[in-house]
């Protein structure tokens, strides 16, 4: 049995929410930025590397 994931309803007032791993090509676009995001925020987290991301999905502008 193959779970089927919902389409997700996407607001241009907040694009933060959750995305499922493995990225498939069943993915969405927005998926793949907030796991991209994600990563980069805990690889410099871990590196102590003295960056901030300037990327907002919360309050897109």
């Amino acid at each position: 049995m193959k779970l089927v994931k919902e389409p997700e309803k996407i607001s241009g007032a907040r694009m933060s929410g959750p995305y499922f791993l493995p990225l498939c090509t069943e993915a969405s676009p927005i998926q793949a930025v907030r796991f991209g995001l994600k990563f980069l925020s805990e690889y410099c987290e871990k590196e102590k590397l003295n960056y901030h991301l300037r990327v907002n999905l919360d309050r897109p502008e």
